[in-house]
């Protein structure tokens, strides 16, 4: 298309052919412009500069709109909530295709659709196995690292 021929070369011009190359490959593998697996896809999301780490236990079944507030990916948990009903949260999950000479597993943003009115977070939204990547509005793609139990980072103080 010529717009991402229009702002590859934009790119180039302004910060140089290894940018260029690296936001383009950023570009396709967020919006599923390319057949990519998942282990690239994960590798260029946890390289995002907004992202953030949080214990399973407060990830894995528990109400998206926690998860997202706890994360600090929307002020409150209302507005998690708001986004929710108008459709503006989107996960990067696997998509099985109907085409049967499709091969390989196709990963791109999923919109989430809020039938009732609470969603938890499952296990199979895990990418490469502790990864979640969301979309929240229009363009802020946001990635959720998941640790074990107490492998999350603490910074507070220790008590004497």
């Amino acid at each position: 298309m010529a717009q991402h021929t229009l702002a590859r070369h934009f790119v180039e011009l302004v910060h140089g052919n290894e940018d260029a190359k690296a936001a383009e490959k950023q570009h396709r593998a967020s919006f599923g412009h390319a057949q990519a697996g998942a282990e690239d896809s994960v590798t260029t999301f946890k390289k995002l500069e907004e992202k953030a780490s949080l214990p399973r236990s407060e990830v894995i079944g528990q109400h998206l709109t926690k998860v997202l507030y706890t994360a600090g990916f929307v002020a409150s948990r209302s507005k998690a909530q708001s986004l929710l009903e108008l459709n503006g949260i989107k996960v990067y999950s696997k998509v099985t295709s109907d085409d049967p000479n499709e091969a390989q597993p196709v990963f791109r943003f999923v919109r989430l659709r809020a039938k009732d009115k609470f969603v938890v977070v499952p296990e199979e939204w895990l990418l490469d196995g502790n990864t979640l990547v969301f979309m929240v509005g229009k363009n802020k793609v946001r990635t959720l690292l998941v640790t074990e139990e107490g492998g999350g980072t603490d910074d507070a103080a220790p008590t004497t």
